[in-house]
């Protein structure tokens, strides 16, 4: 007697692929809220440190120049003062947190930061608690205006 062969197409199906996707759709909610806030920091970070570079190459010409101070800029404009100290095409990117840079001495202290920062209320209170003292209209980070966010040179 002759035994049948039977045929069985391999493949997955339906019901196993749904399940995959599922898993892939689970993991994937789980994990973009993770990445996004582990890409804010990155960006406030790195605005800060830009800050503390800009800060260090204003300090050196005012200590190497005798200057009072650097003056206020126009937004976006690096000071001409200071072109042999920061490279104008780091000063004309973007910053890190959106916006323009910009030094201003207009509001009680001289600064660096940017002006037209694309981060809401909650962003820059997150930035002020993690790397000064919490209160943006103190201390080393300073908010003035709606979207004017400087990091205080003196």
């Amino acid at each position: 007697m002759m035994q049948r062969e039977r045929n069985f197409e391999s493949g997955f199906t339906l019901v196993e692929i749904m399940v995959v996707v599922v898993i892939i759709g689970l993991i994937a909610a789980i994990a973009i809220p993770s990445f996004k806030s582990v890409r804010e920091s990155s960006r406030m970070t790195r605005f800060v440190n830009d800050c503390r570079v800009f800060e260090g190459a204003a300090q050196h010409f005012l200590l190497f120049s005798g200057a009072a101070s650097i003056g206020d800029s126009s937004t976006g404009v690096l000071p001409t003062v200071l072109e042999d100290y920061i490279s104008p095409a780091a000063w004309g990117e973007s910053t890190p947190i959106g916006g323009s840079w910009d030094f201003d001495d207009g509001y009680g202290f001289f600064g660096v930061g940017a002006v037209g920062t694309n981060l809401s209320d909650a962003a820059i209170a997150r930035l002020d608690a993690n790397f000064d003292n919490g209160d943006v209209s103190t201390g080393q980070i300073r908010r003035v205006g709606g979207n004017r966010v400087y990091w205080v040179v003196e």
